[in-house]
């Protein structure tokens, strides 16, 4: 489903699922104050991708790996995101904001992965990335928590409360 250039929209109690393989989203969403509330977006790569001011709120989204692409600010509360790899490529302009998950819980579907990632040294494609974890359940990722990052840019991979099921840190 793509969803452009919408502001002001809100989705709730939906189910968005794509049944290609690849780089294919569940949701592509652009625009600005779009919320989803109670919403499960099923993709490959890409599963959802976030362009935009958006919440999402009470939902999941799984995907096969980059679950979560974007170029905008997306707050995720109360979310849960299944993925087999790592979870999220932010692509976040110079002056927007990333992505915040609060209360939230990452699933690594497969061999333990990631959270995030940014380009690595010498490819400056996207030099901007900004993900922020708080009070967040994690199971079934690698101990490194985030995968490599540009260090050419201006990356940040923040974190607070993290914690297994179990609760320890």
């Amino acid at each position: 489903v793509s969803i452009d250039n919408c502001n002001d929209l809100h989705i709730v109690n939906m189910t968005l699922q794509t049944m290609a393989f690849g780089q294919a989203e569940g949701l592509l969403i652009t625009g600005d104050r779009n919320i989803l509330s109670h919403v499960t977006v099923i993709g490959s790569g890409d599963a959802l991708q976030a362009n935009g001011r958006i919440y999402i709120v009470d939902s999941t989204v799984v995907g096969g790996g980059d679950s979560i692409l974007g170029r905008g600010t997306l707050f995720c509360e109360r979310c849960t995101i299944r993925s087999r790899s790592v979870f999220m490529w932010p692509r976040n302009p110079k002056d927007v904001h990333g992505n915040v998950f609060k209360d939230s819980t990452f699933i690594g579907t497969d061999a333990p992965t990631t959270i995030a990632r940014s380009p690595k040294n010498g490819d400056a494609t996207y030099p901007f990335a900004e993900v922020v974890l708080l009070n967040s359940m994690l199971t079934n990722i690698a101990p490194e928590g985030w995968s490599d990052a540009y260090k050419g840019g201006n990356v940040h991979f923040w974190e607070y409360n993290s914690h297994n099921p179990a609760g320890s840190p």
